[in-house]
Parts: C-alpha cells; sequence; structure tokens
C-alpha cells in the first residue's frame, strides 16, 4: 500500500488521493453546510408579510434564511420563490413552520415555493430555506394570502365554464354527474397566464372520479392555447369534479368545455362497392368500417372529411 494524503481543497468539500497498485484513486466528499473558512454561519432573520412587499435575502455558504409573519386561523398562504446569483449547488430546501416550530409545509426553490398551506393556529411562522449540500445565491420570497378556491358546475354536452385564478395558490373545481360507462372528453382554451416571478407557466386540468382518482388530465403550457383530452370512459357513478390546478404561481384563465361522447360508429364497405360515410357529433367519437379481403389484394381508400365548421379534408391510402 502506498501513502495516503488529505487535502482541504475548499468550503464543505473535502478531496483525498492515494496510489493503490500503481493506480491514482481520487475520492471527492461534498460535506453539507459546514460553512469552513468562516467562524460561523450568517444566518438571515427577517419578516415578511402575507400580501405586502417581496423580501430580497443573500445566502453564504451554509447559511439559512428565516422569515416570520402572524398568521391567522384558517388563513391560506403560498410562498413564491426564486433565486439569483446561485453558486454551488444552488439547491435550497423550504419549510414552512407553525408557531410551535412544526412543519406546516415544505417545498424547493427548484418548485417553485411552497404551495398553498391552510394555517390551523394563530401566532408567528416562520418560512426557512435551508442549503442542500454547498450553496450560495440570492434568494427572493413573495408572501400570498390565496383566497378561497374556484368552485361552480359544468355539464357534459352543456356550455364552456371559464375558471378565473387571480392569485398564486388558488385552484379550480368544476363539478358534474356522470354515470358508469358514459363517454366524455374535454377541451381546454387558457387565456392570458402569467407569473409574478417570471416562471414557466402551467395549468392542468384534471377530471377526478367521485374517489378523487384520475380519469384524464390535460395541460396548457403557455397563453392562448387549446389543448383536447380524448375520450375517457367513465369507472362508476356519482358526482366527478375537473380540477384546474396551475403550476408554480401562475395565475389566470381557462375555458372548459366537456363533451359527452357518444358510442363509436361501426360499419361495413365492400372494395370497388358503394362509398359509406359515418357523421360523428362530439369531439372522441370514432368511426371504424369493416371489409373482407384475402392475401395479396391491393386496396386504395379515400376519405373526405367535412369539418362542422365547413372545412373539408380528401386524404387517401393505398397499400
Amino acid at each position: 500500500m502506498g501513502s495516503y494524503r488529505f487535502r482541504l481543497r475548499k468550503q464543505g468539500q473535502i478531496g483525498a488521493f492515494f496510489r493503490l497498485g500503481g493506480a491514482l484513486i481520487v475520492v471527492v466528499v461534498l460535506v453539507s453546510g459546514l460553512g469552513w473558512g468562516r467562524a460561523s454561519a450568517a444566518d438571515y432573520n427577517g419578516t415578511i408579510t402575507a400580501g405586502g412587499s417581496s423580501v430580497t435575502v443573500t445566502l453564504g455558504d451554509g447559511d439559512k434564511g428565516n422569515l416570520t409573519f402572524s398568521g391567522t386561523v384558517g388563513e391560506r398562504v403560498f410562498v413564491d420563490v426564486s433565486g439569483t446569483a446561485m453558486g454551488g449547488s444552488g439547491i435550497y430546501n423550504l419549510d414552512l413552520l407553525d408557531p410551535s416550530g412544526s412543519t406546516v409545509k415544505t417545498g424547493t426553490l427548484g418548485s417553485g415555493g411552497i404551495d398553498t398551506a391552510t394555517l390551523s393556529s394563530a401566532g408567528t411562522y416562520t418560512i426557512r430555506a435551508s442549503p442542500a449540500f454547498w450553496a450560495t445565491g440570492t434568494l427572493t420570497f413573495k408572501l400570498y394570502d390565496v383566497p378561497a378556491d374556484v368552485s361552480g358546475s359544468i355539464v357534459a354536452g352543456g356550455s364552456s365554464v371559464s375558471v378565473t385564478l387571480s392569485s398564486p395558490g388558488q385552484n379550480g373545481t368544476l363539478t358534474f354527474s356522470g354515470s358508469a360507462g358514459d363517454r366524455v372528453s374535454m377541451k381546454v382554451v387558457s387565456g392570458t397566464l402569467s407569473s409574478p416571478m417570471s416562471s414557466p407557466v402551467s395549468v392542468v386540468s384534471d377530471v377526478r372520479a367521485p374517489g378523487g382518482a384520475s380519469v384524464g388530465s390535460i395541460t396548457n403550457l403557455v397563453s392562448n392555447d387549446t389543448e383536447f383530452m380524448d375520450v375517457k370512459t367513465l369507472p362508476a357513478t356519482g358526482t366527478y369534479s375537473v380540477v384546474v390546478d396551475p403550476g408554480r404561481d401562475t395565475t389566470g384563465s381557462v375555458t372548459v368545455t366537456l363533451y359527452a361522447v357518444p358510442a363509436d360508429i361501426a360499419g361495413s364497405i365492400t372494395a370497388d362497392g358503394s362509398s359509406q360515410s359515418a357523421a360523428t357529433t362530439a369531439p372522441g367519437q370514432n368511426a371504424s368500417f369493416t371489409f373482407s379481403g384475402t392475401a395479396g389484394q391491393r386496396v386504395f381508400l379515400r376519405v373526405d372529411v367535412r369539418c362542422r365548421r365547413g372545412l373539408a379534408r380528401t386524404r387517401s391510402s393505398r397499400s
């Protein structure tokens, strides 16, 4: 065996190397939050107000950021966080602590903050940012008072319903009655979507069964975007919901249309025979035609499509 040598490479990082049988072995260990090179970590302690101004905190290696605020029973809050000039791992874990110091909810800088939490007692709450591994950077916090979620109803095959979400952390729920075996599809059109912290915007619209399980969902990733969820068969009878859940701190509006989809159309067609037509009545409804064929037979198919708005398309296929 050769001699061992250990070196302190930089704050929070230990390096070691040695030779074994002619090979150079290098070991690097990243140590979390030791703050080496200074007498002690200089944690930031400050205050923030729900619905008030944003607070910017600059943290060195090993530093934690603590912001306190007064909360009331039943208050709903959303913690919005962004980071600049990040160094090291750039990873910060976020905790919302109640007056006793217990964790109410967690998040990360990477996820954009801490999602909506309902406060269970009155007192002084703390938002804490803790570095994961060696990390430095400047974090900007904004604390929102979140209004009640938007609620309403929608009918499969009925009118479109708009949902406007005015605050980060606010969701929307539209309920509808469904029976086992019903078939539905959905269109969601986003209006203007925005982010106070200039984060990527997104809105997920999720159809959920009476027990809360997801039946199907779609995501709008930009403003003025149209997305479609293909036909889904409802598994049970009861009250279903369309949950509109913005990502990160996205605000804005979406318009939801829920379609009642009839059974698919089935028929038959004959090679060199008469043309057959199928009229679908709802988005998500399909049509299929069967025909008899023999090995080696060559067929050509032409399909003329006329859409409800007067558009027409012709498609052909040879095999």
